[in-house]
């Protein structure tokens, strides 16, 4: 019998180790899998009256039978943990046995009664475990807005909701008054995580995410609007108003970089959607595609704002960085305006910007518009007007689509290389230096530039009419300037012409100094009246079909140049000429 017993014994003993180390191998997989099931559990230690009891439906489905409501129409549960399964959960708001999109037949609530539903509907964790959302959460009886609170996160891998107006998803701290209104969250941390299956709110009037910081590696579909909402806010429920909180030294230590990050994989679809980050130098980034079927898309960051997936909406676009700057490198459309805003750089490059109304571009210091690394080496803009402003402006390997009725930057600094742009009209404002390089711009109507001092390289400038104030020196450098109206020319430096100014009316130049240079053509089709208030140097041609006026302060040197002209005035100091002054021919 012992030698029996001794036998069982080891047997039992080894089962019972290897038992054990089985179940220690699989915990973390058993626990993954304990999440993938329904878990609500009330918090025993939270008033009675913030209890909900916990039922199934007659097809065995969770039902969480919600407190009793405020005067308010709140009702606040608290719990321990709260987990939804592929299985989804009854959030039981009828007094009387109900039908149920998911659980057939729901007991009615024994907390309420008839006629004093819940209107908002508050799942408040006070445990230490995130929430998994996992399945779809179904309001039965009368519907009610639905809150889900949990300061330690909360994930989204096929979520849905049910007759439900509005969800609300926060890691903040539910505030309620005196009288059982929920009037704000206080958030301090906690990140909300989209992924899998992502967010069916389709349902929805409206889904909200408010919380410190929001991954979103999946889709959302939303009803009329999406909103998130982060940083460390105070955020008013009804409104949405987020007012920051102060910062403390753990804060800045536990500080995300990026408070909303959708990846390539992650997504927005909604009639409109509100995406902010309220923290300083916290940055907002868009891999993915966000959708406003119904309105308007608007970011808002306090740090850096990068666009490097497809923004769209059917009315109007807006990106802002309130103190860093904006990095787009994607797609962006909009059926009314687009508005770029920066508090220091806008880097504006990728595939296209569309505006069906008007594209306005501001940063408070650089604003660049590049296309080289487009998949066709241009960035498209389209828009019916198109106006920059910044401290300097760098426009390269851009293509404007022409049906542009006004392109306008003002800047300090402005310069153009490698660029199309075409509109009705063009203005071009810098106190500083404006630079165009190997680029053609066109413009139906006038062409309007005003300067401290300019240059043109291997360009091309067409426009009707051209009326340009240049306060420092001019440089055309090798381009073709020419006008169908008049070209006015007003510069306060040294004008140097290298290649074609012409216009096929009238031309009306004066300079402190005019110098052009033998590969220089001045030419117009009518008058032309030629002014410098130091010298006029030509080695080129000056002509025109109609009469020519030259006004100069001190001397005209006409070395090896030629100077044609129907008619003719000469004012001058003085005079060096070794080839032709005025060559008076007559009409055919």
């Amino acid at each position: 019998m012992n030698l029996v017993y001794r036998s069982l014994r080891r047997k039992l003993d080894f089962l019972l180790v290897l038992t054990l180390s089985t179940i220690l191998l699989l915990q973390p997989v058993l626990g993954s899998m304990a999440y993938a099931q329904t878990v609500i559990v009330p918090d025993v230690g939270a008033p009675a009256g913030n209890q909900p009891n916990v039922a199934e439906s007659l097809n065995h489905t969770p039902v969480e039978n919600i407190a009793t409501p405020s005067s308010a129409g709140v009702s606040h549960n608290q719990l321990t943990d709260l987990q939804v399964g592929s299985e989804g959960l009854i959030v039981n708001n009828s007094a009387s046995t109900a039908n149920s999109a998911l659980g057939s037949i729901v007991q009615g609530n024994a907390n309420l009664a008839s006629g004093h539903e819940a209107t908002i509907i508050l799942n408040e964790v006070t445990g230490t475990n995130t929430t998994g959302l996992n399945g779809p959460t179904e309001i039965v009886g009368k519907t009610a807005e639905y809150v889900v609170a949990n300061p330690n996160g909360i994930s989204c891998n096929g979520c849905g909701f049910i007759n439900t107006p509005k969800v609300t998803l926060t890691t903040g701290t539910p505030q309620l008054d005196s009288s059982g209104h929920l009037t704000s969250f206080h958030v301090d941390k906690g990140t909300i995580l989209i992924e899998g299956s992502g967010v069916d709110a389709s349902q929805t009037d409206s889904f909200d995410i408010i919380s410190r910081a929001t991954q979103i590696h999946a889709a959302i579909y939303g009803g009329n609007t999406v909103r998130v909402t982060t940083g460390r806010n105070q955020v008013h429920y009804q409104t949405g108003v987020a007012t920051p909180l102060a910062a403390t030294p753990e804060s800045e230590a536990s500080k995300p970089t990026i408070a909303i990050d959708t990846s390539a994989l992650g997504g927005m679809y909604a009639g409109k959607i509100y995406l902010k980050s309220t923290e300083a130098g916290v940055g907002v980034n868009n891999g993915g595609i966000l959708q406003a079927s119904n309105g308007n898309l608007e970011i808002t960051a306090d740090g850096e704002l990068v666009q490097a997936g497809t923004a769209s909406a059917t009315a109007d676009v807006k990106l802002t960085s309130t103190a860093s700057k904006v990095t787009h490198t994607g797609r962006t459309s909009a059926g009314g305006s687009v508005t770029v805003n920066a508090q220091s750089d806008a880097a504006l490059g990728g595939q296209y910007i569309y505006a069906g109304d008007q594209l306005t571009l501001t940063a408070g210091n650089q604003l660049t518009l590049d296309g080289s690394n487009a998949d066709s080496g241009f960035a498209f803009v389209k828009a019916n007007t198109i106006t920059g402003n910044a401290d300097s402006i760098r426009l390269t390997h851009l293509l404007s689509s022409g049906t542009e009725d006004v392109i306008s930057m003002t800047a300090a600094s402005l310069d153009i290389s490698d660029s199309e742009i075409l509109a009705n009209s063009v203005v071009f404002i810098s106190t500083g230096a404006t630079t165009i390089t190997t680029s053609q711009i066109v413009a139906n109507d006038e062409l309007s530039l005003t300067n401290g001092s300019f240059s043109a390289t291997n360009s091309t400038l067409l426009a009707n009419t051209l009326l340009q104030n240049v306060s420092g020196n001019w440089l055309n450098d090798t381009s073709i300037i020419s006008m169908l109206g008049d070209l006015s020319l007003t510069v306060g430096g040294t004008l140097t012409n290298q290649g074609e100014l012409s216009s096929a009316t009238h031309i009306d130049i004066s300079a402190l100094d005019l110098n052009n240079t033998a590969t220089g053509v001045i030419a117009s089709n009518d008058d032309a009246l030629l002014g410098a208030t130091h010298d006029l140097t030509n080695q080129g041609v000056l002509y025109t079909h109609g009469n020519m006026n030259i006004e100069v302060g001190n001397h005209l040197l006409n070395d090896q140049g030629y100077i044609l002209a129907e008619t003719g005035t000469l004012w001058m100091g003085g005079l060096n000429n070794t080839r032709m002054v005025l060559l008076e021919t007559k009409a055919a």
